[in-house]
């Protein structure tokens, strides 16, 4: 026989109300009650009849989340922290993949919008906005990383332009002009705000921007691979790549090596960060606060959730900062 929400309050020590709360989610508790609450439910074998809960509350207690791809660095360590804080508010997280694929996206965030209260979503550059306008009338969609500046939604994004633009004027600086930037997808919001960083940083330095150290690529190791080699036919006498994907920074890695580079060429990544202490080259990267991306996607959505619209659309900047392997 499974346990009652009285034996959960028996076990943790907490109140009915507490208990009530981080199962509801109307309230948000803090992480540590959240965790022994949690770890009561599996002691105790506690389960939620979701088809009563549903029919009495009108709430799933669950949030959508929907990533291009599985294989994405940066979107994972979100995504495991919008689980541990959704935990809090006593809500579930289910996270889908449509493999970077348009009418795959638009079948998931359907399917989404059926399923759960709300959708924290990292859209295609080309979606059409007003599917995903539609699907906002059924459930909250709060976007993060990526955007359409056609959507009329909430969004929560790292400056991407301005971190871009201070690291290159800052090897600009140190006398180093020829900085070779692997950009991601052509038409991807993020893909135009680091450009425009890149660009800023020389523009501001007086320097003609050099269109032959700039490539784009798919985000995989492969395109890093590539992108390199590309760049350096042009530019045998390239000095640094700025290289935006954590996946790709493996490609240029690998292709630096291959040329004999290691000692001569710097490398930036974005979210390299598990893999800087461990190579040869020097290789700096680009750290996204994780926790604290998923902490304001959650927030926003918890209100969007209970019925609060104020300041609705807004926007939330996060700052990334540079940091250097050992």
């Amino acid at each position: 026989m499974s346990g009652t929400m009285k034996d959960l309050a028996k076990y943790t020590g907490y109140s009915l109300g507490t208990i009530s709360n981080y199962i509801s989610g109307k309230v948000p508790v803090s992480e540590q009650k959240g965790n022994r609450i949690e770890q009561a439910i599996k002691e105790l074998g506690y389960t939620v009849n979701m088809a009563a809960r549903v029919l009495k509350t009108n709430s799933f207690q669950c949030i959508g989340v929907l990533i291009p791809s599985f294989s994405n660095q940066f979107l994972l360590q979100v995504s495991k922290y919008i689980e541990r804080i959704l935990r809090t508010y006593g809500y579930d997280m289910l996270v889908t993949s449509y493999n970077d694929d348009t009418e795959n996206f638009y079948k998931q965030l359907r399917n989404l919008s059926q399923k759960t209260d709300g959708i924290l979503c990292v859209p295609r550059p080309d979606v059409d906005y007003r599917i995903i306008a539609e699907e906002q009338k059924k459930v909250p969609i709060v976007m993060f990383d990526e955007t359409t500046n056609e959507m009329v939604c909430d969004r929560v994004l790292v400056d991407n332009e301005k971190i871009v633009e201070n690291v290159i004027d800052m090897l600009i600086h140190q006398g180093r002009t020829k900085i070779g930037f692997i950009a991601g997808k052509k038409r991807a919001y993020t893909t135009l705000q680091r450009k425009r960083g890149y660009e800023n940083a020389f523009k501001r330095n007086g320097i003609p921007i050099n269109e032959t150290l700039m490539t784009y690529g798919t985000y995989e190791k492969k395109s890093g691979y590539l992108g390199f080699q590309k760049i350096r036919i042009s530019n045998p006498d390239i000095t640094d790549v700025f290289v935006v994907g954590y996946r790709m920074t493996l490609g240029v890695l690998a292709a630096v090596k291959a040329a004999g580079l290691e000692h001569e060429i710097s490398i930036i990544g974005y979210d390299a960060y598990d893999i800087s202490d461990t190579v040869d080259i020097k290789l700096g990267y680009i750290y996204q606060p994780y926790q604290e991306i998923a902490q304001m996607a959650v927030k926003l959505m918890m209100r969007r959730v209970n019925g609060d619209d104020k300041d609705f659309p807004t926007t939330v900047i996060i700052n990334a900062e540079l940091r250097m392997g050992s």
